[in-house]
């Protein structure tokens, strides 16, 4: 006799799940509408699946539970292979599942960036899924288009990778990107990898409050003064600065001076031609002989007025800054 497990008294279906792995619950969350639209409110998915998008290697992964991989046809197919048709919306796949953790799926090559996303429109809306794991997408053409699909998708990510590509990205890209709209999607890690060009500046970037811990920039030449005030996140990297020193000691006696700050780990890594002068930097917040050598590298630790301390510590390439927060 075969009982429907929906069917059953809530209670008895709330023990019959903390006895169910975590395959077996992605398997019912699959099997139906019916099931998944029940199995939200009883086990939600949220609590049970790290959710996992790359765009860049068109996987889908269910951390642990599920791998979904789009390829492109085979040139010749294998005859024991039996490809199963499937429909993501408009658009029409097929699948091939190696075993329980692992399935195939089959497209033309100008199709796999759109069947990516229509596979994670699915499972997010029959999941119910509020926040994912991580989030990895490339430069290439179809970057503003992936931009406005997550931002449509109203979700949050704990982790956002932009990753590096071969094309340069169009300029919708760089101001959707660098954009508080966004940013608000992420509560993590955000690494922008993409090269932005020289004259690039954003118009709503740091204009209202973001939860990101990190922000990691691998093209910050565009950051001014005023950005790097206003990053209130526990770590920051930024890579091929063009902030002069200067605009770098004026932000250390801001914050000498009681001006809040966020971060505990400030990292900058200056473009070739821009060397730094620990000296100059530590104008107004540290006497010359503070400054001293661990190495071949010079450091120098100030208090602000608000008995927050700093340390700041050049490397001796003169380009690699780096500045604690100690306590």
């Amino acid at each position: 006799m075969t009982i429907s497990l929906f069917k059953l008294p809530t209670v008895v279906i709330h023990d019959i799940l903390e006895y169910i792995g975590q395959v077996d619950t992605f398997n019912i969350y699959r099997s139906s509408s019916f099931a998944s639209r029940n199995l939200k409110y009883l086990r939600p998915a949220d609590k049970h699946f790290r959710l996992s998008i790359d765009l860049k290697n068109y996987e889908i992964h269910f951390m642990g539970v599920h791998y979904f991989t789009v390829k492109e046809y085979p040139a010749k197919q294998d005859p024991t292979v039996l490809l199963e048709n499937k429909a993501f919306g408009d658009v029409h796949v097929k699948l091939h599942e190696r075993d329980s953790k692992y399935t195939d799926i089959y497209c033309n090559p100008a199709q796999k960036n759109q069947v990516v996303r229509k596979i994670g429109d699915h499972f997010i809306k029959r999941f119910g899924i509020e926040t994912a794991d991580q989030l990895f997408f490339p430069n290439n053409k179809f970057s503003a288009e992936t931009i406005e699909w997550i931002c449509n998708l109203n979700l949050t990510w704990t982790s956002v990778w932009a990753c590096g590509g071969s094309e340069n990205p169009t300029d919708p890209t760089y101001a959707r990107l660098f954009d508080d709209g966004f940013l608000r999607c992420v509560t993590g890690l955000f690494v922008a990898e993409f090269p932005v060009p020289q004259n690039f500046m954003p118009t709503n970037f740091l204009r209202s409050p973001l939860n990101l811990s990190t922000f990691s920039l691998d093209h910050a030449h565009w950051i001014t003064k005023e950005h790097l005030l206003c990053m209130n996140f526990p770590r920051v990297n930024l890579s091929k600065s063009k902030l002069t020193v200067k605009e770098i000691s004026e932000c250390f006696n801001n914050w000498k001076e009681g001006r809040e700050f966020n971060w505990t780990q400030l990292n900058i890594i200056m473009a070739d031609d821009r060397e730094l002068d620990i000296e100059k930097i530590a104008e107004g917040i540290s006497q010359p002989n503070q400054i001293a050598m661990i190495g071949r590298n010079k450091t120098v630790t100030f208090k602000c007025s608000n008995d927050k301390m700093i340390r700041i510590t050049l490397n001796a390439d003169k380009l690699r800054l780096k500045c604690e927060y100690l306590g």
